[in-house]
């Protein structure tokens, strides 16, 4: 129970677990991802959340599953791991309510601080309000575009005044808004264990 693994996980490639096996989600028992290496600690972690799921403990089973994916992020090319690390930069895969929230955030602040430019100095007639209420609800109606918002509050004149510019960033934050509402919905099916 209290066993600590300080440099490496223990190599289990081929090992058959006890189905009462225990295994604890505490950092402190565990080596930091930097050291270990990387494949090794990959497939060690795979058993071992393995494991814990035949257990039904899905706190540690996610554990063992965010710990397994650091090291996956290590693994390969770099066009292999990019996925990987888009995937744990943006939502500590599939875990974090926080990251995907802030980056939801920080994409629609970009579109507005543009769109609050255009509208103020470079077209201020095509703002039914002011131009920053204008700029706050055009970036959010791109952000959660599947949605039908742009459509419904934005005229056709307002959309084919917008430069190219503009347009491909919409387009990017439309994109955006897709990916992160999915983790942000991930992390908490994740966190409260919804099925």
């Amino acid at each position: 129970m209290e066993a600590q693994f300080s440099t490496r996980f223990p190599k289990l490639s081929g090992a058959i677990l006890h189905q009462n096996t225990t295994f604890t989600a505490k950092s402190q028992f565990w080596p930091d991802t930097v050291n270990a290496p990387a494949e090794e600690s990959r497939e060690s972690l795979a058993i071992i959340r393995h494991a814990v799921g035949k257990q039904g403990l899905p706190e540690e089973e996610h554990y063992f599953f965010r710990r397994e994916m650091a090291f996956a992020a290590r693994i390969g090319s770099p066009l292999q791991r990019l996925p990987y690390q888009a995937f744990g930069a943006l939502s500590d895969f599939g875990y974090s309510l926080a990251k995907p929230a802030l980056w939801l955030g920080g994409s629609w602040f970009i579109g507005f601080l543009a769109y609050a430019y255009w509208l103020t100095w470079l077209a201020p007639t095509l703002a039914d309000a002011h131009p920053l209420f204008t700029a706050a609800g055009f970036s959010v109606a791109q952000l959660f575009g599947f949605l039908g918002f742009t459509g419904s509050y934005f005229g056709t004149d307002f959309l084919d005044a917008l430069p190219t510019a503009l347009k491909v960033l919409a387009g990017f934050q439309t994109v955006a808004g897709v990916v992160l509402l999915f983790f942000l919905g991930l992390g908490l099916r994740n966190r409260f264990r919804l099925k």
